[in-house]
């Protein structure tokens, strides 16, 4: 059977998770006892307060150590890193209004990066190029609050568009059904928004997954892919913009 809540990672030395700021403390809890620095993120005022402490909205990581950053966290983000981060500032600020609010949201599977690429900061794109990955472009701006990565191979989604992306493109995706998540003062917020990868074999959620009602699907997807799951707290699912391990 799936364990929802593994009592010990493998984590050999300690990693940073970086996380909504209003993250609650069972939540943090949980993380630093197996083993995490967790970093909460900051609002950034460019952005409606949905979102505006969403790791996704700020951040992208590109590779091991290297993270692109908006300018407006930058200094932040600075001094909170340990100095062996590659640290690179962006160059165009965010803004409030969609979709020049998604310069960061880019989900990278593999080899593979999935964005709306009119939109993605042209520091992502030209970095993923030189690293050699392909870019795939979907309407949907908001490409990895959409997208849960479950590893190099496998993803979920609620997006039609992405789900396509991604099967033409040999990764096996689970297409589930939009809402069940919640997002304040939004309809609904995103799979790939509540989750996030904090080992290779770990799917971390913000929420208890059991209270989604396409839960035996996700489970048995991450059981065929050997990805355990990890709750956060047992609440509702809860849209915070990736929890983001680097």
């Amino acid at each position: 059977m799936l364990s929802a809540t593994p009592l010990v990672l493998c984590v050999e030395v300690m990693k940073t998770i970086i996380i909504d700021y209003r993250i609650d403390a069972e939540s943090i809890n949980k993380l630093t006892d197996i083993g995490f620095n967790v970093i909460k993120t900051i609002p950034v005022k460019n952005l409606y307060e949905a979102v505006n402490g969403h790791p996704d909205m700020q951040l992208h990581c590109i590779g091991k150590n290297t993270i692109i950053c908006a300018e407006e966290v930058y200094e932040y983000y600075k001094e909170q890193l340990p100095e062996s981060y590659n640290l690179i500032c962006g160059k165009t600020a965010l803004k409030d209004k969609y979709p020049y609010d998604i310069l960061y949201n880019a989900a990278v599977i593999g080899s593979l990066v999935i964005c709306n690429e009119k939109y993605t900061a042209d520091e992502i794109l030209e970095a993923h190029k030189c690293a050699g990955r392909k870019i795939i472009n979907v309407k949907q701006g908001y490409a990895k609050c959409s997208t849960a990565v479950v590893n190099e191979r496998a993803a979920i989604t609620a997006d039609e568009g992405i789900y396509k992306a991604l099967t033409e493109n040999n990764i096996d995706a689970l297409k589930i059904n939009p809402g069940s998540i919640k997002l304040e003062t939004m309809s609904y917020g995103f799979i790939g928004g509540c989750c996030g990868l904090i080992d290779d074999k770990t799917l971390a959620f913000n929420g208890n997954i059991d209270k989604h009602p396409q839960r035996k699907l996700i489970k048995d997807f991450c059981i065929s892919h050997r990805i355990n799951i990890l709750c956060l707290n047992d609440k509702e699912l809860y849209d915070i913009g990736t929890i983001m391990c680097i």
